[in-house]
């Protein structure tokens, strides 16, 4: 046993609070910062829907079965969802070796709370015949291991198994009382929404999310925040003290946005990260592009590893026309201590400029660096693979279409826009020189599984590296308006009509809201008037807008990384 971990468990809340005190989690978490979660779904056979959910070393499985029966006669109309956790001393020593324990009731009271609450099934669609025949879902869930917040794995993998759930067909004849089901026809069941619940610890003076077992023990209290397509539905706090008022809707804020952010990874990027790896042994060489505005938030550290490591690889920082110039020689140090590849060639591009130098010198490049290397299985082939990766919305296709200009004068063969996800599959391989002859494969922008922290998220959604309507644009444009003022950048003050700063974002929309006039036509159905209200939405989108289109002057959001550096 290390000092380290004899000081852990001779003095478990000095040394919560020796590394809480410094805004950091003993396993090198942020204070805020969620475990990363891995889903895998329809895990058991002969069931009808199935998930096992591991965030962290926390893990839950579970297996639904769906069963027909006679309905209650208090509610003749509706179906049920049954759930039943399991917790035994094989996930934690905290719980009893055999029955059930007070423990697996409350958690199984509370997770049916949080999904009648959440409204995401209505239980009327579990009805087949009014007061004859309903599906009632029992949903088993046994937890694996307990290494802290279960209740927000035991959720995710109850909702994840309800989205596999697929229902034969049945039909009831009212006069015979016969019941056929097709099992051939299955359906899944109509779900509205998916609850996912947040919880956090208080300790001291201190509030971290997604606690270990070891910080679940000496916490002061712990609370767990529920929310359902990007509203709060349930909180759960068992026991200890009760929490500031103040804070909780800080907390809603983190459970919300954290946990969209973590879960927003598409099909078509999942597929995609699968084709860019079969594709592999076909490349030669492979450019990595990014927005020059957030160089380190926005690096995808899973394809980072899995593919620039076995191939040569192009660094190409766009969007450079936003950065300011003074800063480019600070990027480029700090990336060569943080990454892994000192060696990999950086490149600050405007693909919105045919005459950038940046441009230019990439095709040379990766010439050179094709020729240099060993290129194994393609040692006689002629042409040349470059394949195109990086986060969404960061300029792939623009950099496609710039260099298949510059070098054939022929016109754009990927499609681009300023929404994140217009690009998604591998696409067939696109000529973009004759000699030597040079073809790209443009990719799905393949933003990173599990996003580490909320600010970095922030960061994302600011660059439209994900659509805005995921994370929200009143908090996009919250964040946005805490980062001008942290860096003393008071630009926004005209564009918003302010007079002086201000960090209340609801203030600083009414009065954009009021400059250009933007309203919203809302209905008072109490005396059926029409009445006109100020448009916060459409202010948040002009203000992010602003940004995005470079109001605010030149910025490096992960200014603070070169500032860490110093």
């Amino acid at each position: 046993m290390s000092q380290e971990e004899l000081y852990k468990a001779i003095n478990p809340v000095k040394f919560l609070k020796k590394h809480l005190d410094k805004s950091i989690r003993p396993d090198g978490r942020d204070l805020y910062e969620f475990r990363s979660t891995i889903i895998n779904k329809n895990s058991i056979k002969k069931t009808e829907g199935s998930a096992l959910v591991k965030i962290g070393n926390t893990t839950v499985i579970c297996g639904i079965k769906a069963e027909l029966a006679e309905p209650d006669n208090i509610d003749p109309n509706i179906g049920y969802i049954v759930p039943n956790i399991e917790l035994n001393k094989l996930c934690s020593p905290k719980y009893r070796a055999v029955g059930v324990s007070n423990d697996s009731q409350v958690l199984s009271q509370t997770l049916f709370n949080i999904f009648v609450s959440s409204e995401c099934l209505d239980p009327n669609d579990l009805c087949i015949a009014k007061g004859r025949l309903v599906w009632i879902l029992y949903c088993d869930l046994i937890c694996l291991d307990d290494s802290g917040s279960v209740l927000d794995v035991a959720v995710l993998a109850l909702s994840s198994a309800l989205k596999t759930v697929r229902l034969p067909k049945v039909e009831y004849d009212l006069d015979t009382k016969i019941i056929k089901a097709d099992d051939k026809i299955r359906n899944p069941l109509n779900l509205k929404c998916m609850p996912v619940a947040s919880t956090f610890m208080s300790f001291e003076d201190h509030l971290t999310a997604d606690p270990t077992d070891d910080e679940e023990q000496i916490a002061d209290s712990l609370i767990t925040i529920s929310t359902c397509d990007g509203k709060f539905n349930y909180i759960h706090q068992p026991g200890g003290n009760f929490l500031d008022p103040a804070k909780f809707d800080d907390l809603v804020k983190h459970a919300i946005i954290n946990k969209q952010l973590i879960q927003w990874y598409p099909g078509h990027m999942a597929k995609g990260a699968k084709q860019m790896q079969q594709k592999l042994k076909g490349v030669d060489c492979i450019i990595e592009v990014h927005d020059a505005r957030i160089p380190m938030s926005g690096r995808n550290n899973d394809l980072h590893y899995s593919l620039l490591t076995a191939k040569p690889s192009i660094l190409v920082l766009n969007k450079k026309d936003f950065v300011p110039e003074e800063l480019k020689s600070k990027i480029m140090d700090t990336l060569k201590v943080q990454r892994n590849i000192p060696s990999q060639p950086t490149f600050f591009t405007n693909c919105k400029d045919q005459r950038c130098t940046g441009i230019k010198k990439i095709i040379p490049k990766a010439i050179q660096m094709i020729q240099e290397s060993n290129r194994f299985n393609r040692q006689t082939v002629k042409e040349h693979s470059i394949m195109i990766m990086g986060v969404p919305n960061v300029g792939k296709s623009s950099l496609i279409n710039v260099l298949r200009n510059r070098h054939l004068n022929k016109k754009a063969a990927s499609r681009v826009g300023a929404v994140a996800g217009i690009t998604r599959s591998v696409l067939t391989k696109i000529k973009i020189c004759e000699d030597p002859l040079i073809y790209l494969l443009d990719t799905p922008g393949i933003l990173m599984p599990n996003i580490k922290n909320i600010e970095t998220g922030m960061k994302l959604a600011l660059c439209s590296c994900f659509q805005d309507h995921l994370v929200g644009e009143e908090n996009i444009a919250d964040y946005l308006l805490y980062w001008l003022n942290k860096n003393q950048n008071f630009s926004y003050l005209e564009t918003m009509g302010l007079e002086e700063p201000t960090d209340d974002i609801t203030y600083a929309l009414l009065s954009c809201a009021r400059k250009y006039d933007k309203k919203i036509a809302l209905k008072n159905y109490s005396d059926n008037v029409v009445e006109e209200r100020p448009n916060l939405l459409a202010a948040a989108n002009h203000f992010i807008r602003a940004f995005r289109t470079g109001e605010f002057g030149k910025v490096l959001l992960d200014n603070n990384y070169l500032l860490n550096e110093q």
